[in-house]
């Protein structure tokens, strides 16, 4: 999706320069480049899930002290606990990916 927004942009670029602009792994931040909305709750998932693709399921420690912190102030502005998981997180990664779908889909603007 990134790609294609871009891509007059991006159409002179090396594999180089391309990795430097998808260069990190928070999805918030991915989706909110790639103008994909998500709702609070499914920011808290993905800052949930961003602890363990930054540093938690690739090193032993967190890179900085504040990959620590177990608490986040969201775009609600309230303060969310983000070290956990619940059963309805696999639910809520399906909606996701559906969405996603029909979004590039959409955006594309090609037939299925």
């Amino acid at each position: 999706m990134l790609i294609h927004q871009k891509q007059k942009t991006l159409g002179a670029c090396l594999h180089q320069s391309l990795r430097e602009y998808f260069k990190g792994h928070d999805p918030i931040e991915l989706a909110s480049k790639a103008k994909f909305n998500i709702d609070v709750s499914e920011e808290e998932l993905f800052c949930r899930l961003s602890r363990y693709f930054i540093w938690k399921a690739r090193y032993p420690i967190p890179l900085s002290s504040d990959a620590l912190a177990n608490v986040k102030i969201l775009s609600d502005e309230k303060a969310h606990f983000t070290d956990y998981y619940k059963p309805q997180d696999i639910e809520t990664i399906h909606s996701i990916i559906n969405r996603l779908r029909k979004y590039v889909v959409t955006e594309i603007g090609i037939n299925i």
